[in-house]
């Protein structure tokens, strides 16, 4: 996959099918976590598969009971579970890969600085440093995986329970 960067040269992602034995939940792609998330292309494939493969087995398995009911419901994918569509990916599809690719985006932090962080030593013009900034934005990419997961299965945005 190859389109143009910020300086007008060309980027080439990395064109790598991630495929799982539970074949429920879609193929992925090196690829499609570069482009939606912001990857550099300097980050090695082996290193963004790893991430993609450890956010697989961490949403897998918060799903586990929802494929369960599904499947036993008569869905064998993920993509015949009834929803709004675009191309070949539905609601829940497009929900799972987001849950994926931002957990595996966090994992990744560490692996690059972004844009915003180079060159940045000490403190930034808000007061706080880049690692804070960095912490953040894991921060936010573990609460946005959280979030699609308790969409999936139904719950709200938070859980109120009487003590």
């Amino acid at each position: 996959m190859t389109t143009l960067g910020f300086s007008g040269n060309s980027l080439t992602f990395q064109d790598v099918e991630i495929t799982q034995d539970e074949t429920f939940w879609p193929a992925l792609n090196v690829a499609e976590l570069q482009a939606q998330r912001k990857i550099p292309v300097a980050v090695d494939g082996a290193t963004l598969a790893g991430a993609i493969l450890s956010a697989v087995a961490t949403v897998n398995l918060a799903l586990a009971s929802f494929v369960d009911q599904k499947k036993t419901a008569g869905y064998a994918t993920a993509s015949a579970v009834p929803g709004a569509r675009v191309s070949e990916d539905n609601q829940l599809t497009a929900q799972y890969k987001k849950a994926v690719y931002a957990l595996a985006k966090a994992d990744l932090l560490g692996e690059f600085a972004s844009v915003a962080r180079l060159g940045k030593t000490g403190q930034t013009g808000g007061g706080t440093t880049a690692d804070d900034e960095e912490a953040a934005t894991r921060n936010m990419l573990i609460a946005e995986y959280a979030m699609v997961i308790r969409n999936i299965l139904g719950m709200g945005r938070a859980t109120v329970v009487l003590l």
